[in-house]
């Protein structure tokens, strides 16, 4: 792994060599052409029996374990007004599908929509209508269930990285295709990909299927660049002919199965690293 820090020694060897032949850059969402600064824009409580304060209070006791920048922001929120967290057992996290746990005795689970109709738990239409309505918006919509039975929702709203349309610009008049691989439902994903220009959206991704897909363009001799920041995008990353990932607010995963980190977490520096590798493999073939 290099530092974007280093630039003299960036891309190095091999790596200037593959970066120089991309024809794909594929972009995780969250915390890459997003900051990854969630903002909670609402929660509530479907169950009498916890109020929205206890339910926030489990859901947040829950996030404070989480790497992801969903369970950062959620975490970050409650602790804006109270101190208390609640003592968590048996944190997992599944990566791309959600957070099991256990708080005393009672059996949590943390995560989206698809997961929670996975595992059978009951949801009438005024959920789903819920749901609906805040991914129409580009808002991301995560689940607490308790001892398989739904208790709340909290709805996180993300802000678009400045440079994310430009940079995706200089992408394509490189002749390089972008796209888009993320966990996040549809209509999120494709509310960012209209802003910036992206056509070819694949959400609902689990890590596999964004490996998958990555493996998929690397054996059809498309070499493809995988920029990622999470747990999530490390199988990606790892098999894609160049992981780039974001240094600052990526995981240790993520940077790990990748070939350079960006140490500032700015995408801007993507079009340089691009020209840089060609110019370099250009002075070495003169």
């Amino acid at each position: 792994m290099v530092s974007l820090a280093l630039i003299a020694s960036v891309i190095i060897g091999d790596v200037v060599e593959r970066l120089s032949k991309i024809k794909n850059i594929a972009f995780d969402k969250t915390g890459t052409l997003t900051y990854g600064k969630l903002s909670v824009v609402e929660y509530k409580s479907f169950c009498p029996e916890y109020d929205d304060e206890t339910f926030l209070k489990i859901l947040a006791s829950v996030e404070a374990y989480s790497e992801h920048p969903l369970g950062k922001a959620i975490t970050s929120y409650y602790k804006e007004n109270n101190e208390e967290l609640l003592d968590i057992q048996n944190f997992i996290v599944n990566p791309g599908k959600g957070i099991t746990a256990n708080l005393g005795e009672k059996s949590i689970l943390v995560g989206n929509l698809k997961l929670i109709k996975d595992v059978d738990i009951n949801l009438n239409k005024d959920i789903i209508n819920i749901s609906e309505e805040f991914t129409k918006k580009g808002c991301t919509v995560i689940y607490l269930s308790i001892d398989n039975k739904l208790i709340g929702y909290v709805a996180l709203s993300d802000i678009l990285r400045e440079e994310a349309k430009e940079v995706i610009s200089y992408i394509k008049s490189q002749k390089i295709n972008p796209v888009m691989l993320t966990g996040d439902n549809k209509n999120s994903a494709q509310n960012i990909a209209s802003i910036v220009g992206i056509d070819d959206i694949n959400p609902s991704l689990l890590p596999e299927d964004k490996m998958n897909i990555i493996k998929n363009l690397e054996d059809s001799k498309s070499p493809t660049c995988m920029i990622g920041d999470g747990v999530n995008d490390a199988l990606a990353l790892k098999y894609s002919s160049v992981g780039i990932s974001m240094g600052a607010i990526g995981s240790d995963i993520a940077i790990e199965a990748s070939d350079i980190a960006l140490a500032s977490d700015d995408i801007k520096n993507i079009p340089y690293l691009l020209y840089l590798s060609k110019k370099t493999m250009k002075t070495i073939k003169n």
